[in-house]
C-alpha cells in the first residue's frame, strides 16, 4: 500500500513542478534539447555507465542468474 501512494506522490510532485515550470515560462523541450543539457546528459550518463560496469554489472547478474534465473524461474516452469 505504501508503494502505491509513493507512486502517486512521485507523479503528483512531477505534475505540481510542470506547472510550476510552466508558470514561470521555463521551456523544458528548449532546455532539454541545448548543446549544454545535451552535454551534461551525456556526461551523467557516461558517469552511469562507468559505475554500471565496474561496480554494478556483476552483482546484477549475480541476482538475475541465481536469484532469478534458478529459483523464480525454475519454479515458475514448473507449474505448467
Amino acid at each position: 500500500m505504501n508503494k502505491k501512494r509513493g507512486i502517486i506522490k512521485l507523479v503528483i510532485l512531477i505534475v505540481i513542478g510542470i506547472l510550476v515550470l510552466s508558470y514561470f515560462r521555463v521551456d523544458i523541450r528548449q532546455i532539454a534539447e541545448s548543446d549544454l543539457a545535451q552535454k551534461n546528459l551525456g556526461y551523467v550518463w557516461g558517469i552511469v555507465q562507468y559505475f554500471w560496469h565496474n561496480f554494478l554489472e556483476q552483482p546484477a547478474q549475480w541476482v538475475w542468474n541465481r536469484i532469478v534465473t534458478d529459483l523464480i524461474w525454475s519454479k515458475l516452469t514448473l507449474i505448467k
